[in-house]
């Protein structure tokens, strides 16, 4: 889960980090526009995509005329295609050095890792001037080994002590908080009092360690964004009481037009490569597995197929260990005999069952007019793609 910039930087001030004082405006209307007096200040749309800055998401404003015009034009389109959330209004700081400081978790190393860099803003961490410090998981943050880091980075004089304190509230975070990612971009240090100051924050949190949390969030998805309608409906699938009867329950809605039920985790990310290579664009990622019973493959497949505008449909997975073929088709079929879809549906199947279900998909297709080829193990799952296409008639 991604947390909007005022969510992270609440979150580092539990852990003793400074952040700028601000106040947060849902709407152009919000009376905290009106009563903020402190000018010049920095206005920052709460999106959660990336590369806000360089979108035009940030700007300073330097009176209360100014505030109100940014805020009402970060409140009216897009930014970084992310509805613009609610608008947060900080002082503007002055700062005599900034650095980048970060920890998150590689899985080159196998371990979280101290990222430091002596150069703020986008893109830093996968510049050549980031130096890196490998934390032990079962140790955790051992002082001494930060101090030596940062001299070796070639920090010098008290920046040294202050800068160990900030990785050691980051680190403490980054295991508590059970985090893939906690970054301060830029940390700067003010001239006047010499205090380590958080200008802006990015934090991701592990969604699978949610149950040890009380935490208030709202609904999000991994691609930084508010969830649609179709994915809060796909959410609900694995919820309730036979939650751990397979999962059905992923989907991620995107902007193409072919329909894809995939099953089983590796295979559904290579099929999407497959069928952009193919030239096709996929409406959506989702994926079903662990033997889901007929009930949840059907809700599923009701919801994917009901976005408008497809070209075709997809639904396809390898050669299945224990998942009942039979029974998983049985869901699809029912809900193409429900929705009827008139594009073409190219399926590839196998594994226990398979011939079950291939007879009841071709009985419904038959019953209903549908357009559908099968296939099985002899033709590849990749191959399918290609067929898929020249049934929509692309050359």
């Amino acid at each position: 889960m991604v947390l909007y910039e005022r969510e992270g930087k609440q979150l580092l001030n539990t852990y003793r980090i400074s952040i700028p004082r601000g106040v947060i405006a849902a709407h152009v209307d919000d009376t905290a526009l009106g009563a903020w007096d402190t000018f010049p200040c920095i206005v920052k749309a709460q999106v959660l995509a990336g590369k806000r800055g360089i979108s035009g998401g940030v700007k300073r404003a330097n009176s209360p005329d100014e505030l109100r015009s940014i805020a009402s034009e970060f409140f009216s389109k897009k930014i970084c295609d992310d509805t613009v959330a609610a608008v947060l209004v900080e002082e503007a700081i002055p700062f005599e050095k900034e650095w980048y400081l970060a920890v998150t978790y590689s899985t080159r190393h196998r371990c979280p890792l101290l990222l430091f860099s002596f150069s703020g803003g986008s893109g830093v961490e996968h510049g050549k001037d980031a130096f890196e410090l490998s934390i032990d998981p079962l140790r955790g943050f051992r002082e001494h080994h930060a101090r030596d880091f940062f001299i070796q980075c070639g920090i010098r004089g008290k920046d040294i002590l202050s800068l160990t304190a900030c990785a050691r509230s980051l680190v403490t975070l980054f295991f508590d908080e059970d985090a893939r990612l906690v970054e301060v971009n830029p940390l700067i240090k003010r001239p006047d009092t010499g205090e380590l100051m958080a200008l802006d924050a990015k934090i991701m949190l592990d969604d699978d360690a949610a149950y040890r949390h009380t935490r208030q969030l709202g609904a999000r998805t991994i691609l930084g964004r508010w969830p649609t309608d179709r994915e809060k409906a796909v959410a609900s699938i694995d919820q309730g009481e036979f939650y751990y009867r397979g999962t059905a329950g992923k989907y991620i809605e995107m902007d193409g037009d072919i329909a894809c039920l995939f099953s089983g985790g590796g295979a559904s990310i290579s099929m999407m490569d497959a069928l952009v290579s193919c030239g096709l664009k996929p409406a959506n990622y989702t994926e079903y597995s662990g033997n889901p019973p007929r009930q949840k493959v059907y809700e599923l497949a009701k919801i994917v197929l009901s976005k408008p505008g497809l070209r075709g449909i997809w639904i396809v997975g390898g050669v299945a260990n224990f998942t009942h073929v039979g029974e998983t088709m049985a869901g699809i079929a029912d809900a193409l005999r429900e929705l009827r879809p008139v594009v073409p549906i190219v399926v590839r199947r196998a594994g226990p069952y398979e011939q079950e279900g291939r007879c009841l998909m071709e009985a419904v297709a038959s019953a209903c007019g549908l357009r559908l080829s099968w296939y099985g193990r002899d033709v590849s799952m990749t191959e399918t793609a290609a067929i898929l296409k020249n049934e929509i008639g692309i050359s």
